[in-house]
């Protein structure tokens, strides 16, 4: 954030058109002073955003000359030294932006200065109000004032960004005006507000995984968001995902290290379960850096599994299995039993994708004893469901279906929904390689319902490749095709590389029974 873009031409326009704006922005007083107007416009650069910030402050001032307010643009100007820095015209902008923020109030002042320190493109005003530390009716009132001096601008109902200059200009004022006890104190209130918020929307969405989460501490700053709702749960984590990766990336190394690994523990089901893999990476990726950095073996274990599955999902089999094999290692050495007992049933789930089969099922059964020891039912039921898999690979069908459905007992009685249609389609997988394609269709049909209810794009793509498959072995072609065409798109909108190759077997099968052998 301290240094300026590169300048880009089609960002300034001709002198004409610069002087329209500012006539329709301000009005008759560009006709009546016309060489101030031209002088304004030369030290805008004419540049559209520091043409809309100077206007501002020309309305707001209708009694004084144009000629003045150029006069006193000028005096701040050769105050910053600003022309030394040569002929890019970007420089332009700090300088109006400079003599705007002289205009501001105190408060407004702070806010501005204070908003350089927010880690995300958007904001709304919570996270103002606890940056700021106010109310979150007066932060909004800050904003709106910030809103009319064109310093930030609305994106939607009650969101707001700044442009990248203004982002700039104030993380400096930060860097600057602000001292480093106040800026700390400000920072801490906001990563302890998300972290805590981002908890509380996990818990509203998966009540059942609340026990693996990490426990956020109640603490005396500012309350976390209170969610009515599931849908306004995952509302808030979609609105705030980019601001939430952000945090962990900037703090992975800092003395609040440790919100990075608790954002990871914590939004890990989230990511998975919506697919946004490519964000996973990010997140764990920065949590294991923060581990790292905190020397904590315990959370570096942890962050190198949710790294592993990720990998998995995305088919990268040797990377998961690189890092599950790491984050087993240090979860041994670390005595986190729970984390050994992930990291043995993903690395098992791995190898029978490799097609390592003996070594998988020898994994997952020392998994599945670790998880009866914890008296964890969700790690059991996914242990028992990746056996079935691993019994399939071997043709020993009534075994696999037997785990699977011992599986499926579990999460219904766990009532977790998004793995209960992992286990459906699964099962259904196994009726379909046994020639009971009509239960085929049933569980994978249940599935889809399930995963268009959780939104699990993952499942929702699995269960649609299913679908296609079942009903090309019942000898209806209709729909096949776009069953598999909507199940490649999913995955390849996720990157699930194994969801996109079984769809493209599955239209590779429907050609052939056409006769379209090419």
């Amino acid at each position: 954030l301290h240094s300026f873009p590169t300048r880009r031409s089609s960002d300034l326009l001709p002198e004409a058109q610069a002087l329209a704006l500012l006539r329709m922005l301000i009005g008759a007083r560009v006709d009546q002073e016309p060489q101030a107007a031209r002088t304004l416009v030369g030290h805008c650069a004419r540049l559209p955003l520091a043409l809309r910030i100077a206007a501002e402050l020309a309305v707001s001032s209708p009694d004084v000359p144009l000629s003045d307010l150029v006069a006193d643009l000028t005096d701040v100007q050769t105050r910053l030294d600003l022309l030394a820095a040569g002929d890019d015209p970007y420089t332009a902008v700090r300088t109006v932006l400079s003599w705007s923020y002289r205009s501001l109030d105190p408060a407004e002042q702070r806010t501005l200065r204070l908003l350089g320190l927010h880690p995300g493109r958007e904001f709304d005003p919570a996270s103002v109000a606890v940056l700021v530390d106010t109310t979150p009716w007066q932060a909004r009132r800050l904003v709106d004032s910030l809103v009319r001096a064109h310093l930030v601008e609305r994106t939607q109902a009650r969101r707001y960004q700044m442009h990248d200059l203004l982002r700039v200009y104030a993380a400096d004022l930060a860097e600057q005006e602000v001292p480093q006890e106040e800026q700390e104190a400000a920072l801490r209130r906001l990563f302890d507000y998300f972290v805590r918020s981002a908890s509380l929307a996990m818990d509203s969405i998966f009540p059942q995984e609340k026990a693996r989460r990490p426990t956020i501490p109640a603490t005396a700053g500012p309350p976390p968001i209170e969610f009515a709702a599931i849908d306004q749960a995952i509302q808030w984590l979609e609105v705030e995902r980019a601001t939430l990766l952000s945090v962990a990336a900037r703090i992975a190394e800092t003395s609040w290290a440790a919100y990075a690994t608790a954002l990871s523990a914590t939004l890990y089901r989230f990511l998975d379960v919506y697919g946004y893999f490519d964000d996973a990476v990010t997140l764990h990726a920065s949590a294991v850096q923060a581990a790292r950095h905190l020397h904590d073996g315990a959370a570096e274990a942890r962050a190198l599994h949710n790294l592993g599955s990720v990998y998995q999902r995305l088919g990268r089999y040797r990377t998961a299995a690189d890092y599950l094999e790491q984050a087993l290692s240090l979860a041994q050495r670390s005595a986190v039993a729970d984390v050994t007992a992930f990291a043995l049933s993903d690395l098992g789930l791995v190898q029978l994708l490799l097609g390592e089969l003996e070594p998988a099922l020898g994994n997952l059964e020392r998994a599945l004893h670790l998880f009866e020891e914890l008296d964890d039912l969700t790690g059991q039921g996914s242990v028992l469901n990746n056996m079935g898999l691993a019994l399939k690979r071997l043709d020993r069908l009534e075994e696999s279906l037997d785990h699977m459905q011992r599986s499926l007992v579990l999460f219904q009685t766990t009532k977790d929904r998004p793995r209960q249609g992992y286990a459906l389609n699964d099962v259904g997988v196994i009726f379909a390689q046994s020639a009971r394609y009509e239960e085929a269709l049933q569980h994978h049909t249940e599935a889809l319902a399930v995963a268009r209810e959780t939104g699990d794009r993952a499942l929702e793509a699995a269960a649609l490749n299913g679908l296609g498959n079942a009903r090309l072995a019942l000898g209806t072609a209709e729909l096949v095709q776009e069953l598999h065409d909507e199940a490649l798109a999913i995955a390849t909108t996720i990157g699930d590389r194994y969801e996109q190759a079984q769809a493209l077997e599955g239209l590779a099968e429907l050609h052939e029974s056409l006769r379209q052998h090419e």
